[in-house]
């Protein structure tokens, strides 16, 4: 059997702050991962710096590690982005993220907030979220 295709279709608004946005989709050999930039209290580290941060170590952690669980791969890399950039819990950006892993038999997925992971297989779509957030009643 060969190994499924994955095509990944990302698309964004420009950014509105010195058109360097915070939103980014990275691809490593076996995975898809985006990141929606949140929050920004922390005045040392930008969302943008956050993001490109937590995507590379995350997408470098998924290839190195292929046996990793997502879940455990997104710990190590905030971890790590934590440690890196010195951030402080409670004061520092934050992010939605998304993650799609394939293998020759299986797909993993896992969505951390409100971006959701589209997977269409033979006739269907399926819509993959976390509606978590949304459960809070936050205002807008």
């Amino acid at each position: 059997m060969g190994r499924p295709t994955i095509t990944a279709t990302v698309a964004e608004l420009p950014a509105a702050f010195h058109g360097i946005g915070e939103d980014r989709a990275r691809i490593g050999h076996n995975t898809v991962v985006v990141l929606d930039g949140a929050s920004r209290t922390d005045t040392n580290v930008s969302v943008s710096d956050y993001v490109d941060h937590l995507s590379t170590v995350l997408v470098r952690t998924l290839d190195v590690n292929p046996q990793f669980s997502l879940r455990d791969a997104l710990t190590e890399s905030i971890r790590n982005t934590a440690t890196s950039l010195d951030l402080t819990p409670g004061q520092s950006p934050s992010a939605t993220v998304s993650i799609l892993r394939h293998s020759s038999e299986t797909i993993d997925v896992l969505v951390l907030g409100d971006s959701p992971v589209y997977v269409a297989h033979n006739t269907k779509v399926d819509r993959l979220d976390d509606d978590r957030l949304a459960q809070l009643n936050l205002p807008s």
